[in-house]
């Protein structure tokens, strides 16, 4: 119901002209976007995302999601560099360390997947999910040699 009531406020300042700060702005906008991706509808969630990143291109959360969502979509390419932006505005997002992993390993970047993969290991000892990902990765490297 929150969420609602954020989209309607949305709606009539940008329908009477009135303004926001633009981080106000682009957390109603954010809001809107995770709504969308929680929903499932991707497409739509990226739009709303890409709309973020006019206004405030660093907005940690936008570009994480963003990245995710290139990932999910299997867009790796784009994926990437949202991913490092997140990375460059806070080291310690092991979420989007792991998602960059999996964009370069898709790549064919495993030098860099494995390096991602390992920051995130470190971080997160015992992690199943990160352990299946560097076996993966491993695999993948025998197969082509």
């Amino acid at each position: 119901m929150r969420l609602i009531a954020q989209i309607v406020a949305l709606t009539l300042v940008f329908g009477m002209g009135l303004s926001l700060r633009a981080d106000q702005a682009a957390d109603l906008q954010f809001k809107l976007a995770l709504n969308q991706y929680q929903k499932g509808d991707l497409d739509t969630a990226a739009q709303s995302l890409k709309k973020v990143l006019e206004s405030s291109p660093q907005h940690l959360q936008a570009n994480l999601l963003l990245g995710v969502i290139d990932c999910q979509q299997k867009k790796f390419d784009k994926a990437i560099d949202p991913l490092i932006l997140v990375l460059k505005l806070d080291p310690s997002q092991m979420d989007a360390r792991n998602n960059l992993g999996i964009a370069y390993f898709q790549t064919g970047r495993w030098a860099e997947a494995e390096e991602a993969f390992k920051l995130v290991a470190k971080a997160k000892p015992g992690n199943a999910d990160i352990q299946l990902n560097l076996g993966i990765l491993q695999l993948k490297r025998e197969a082509w040699k």
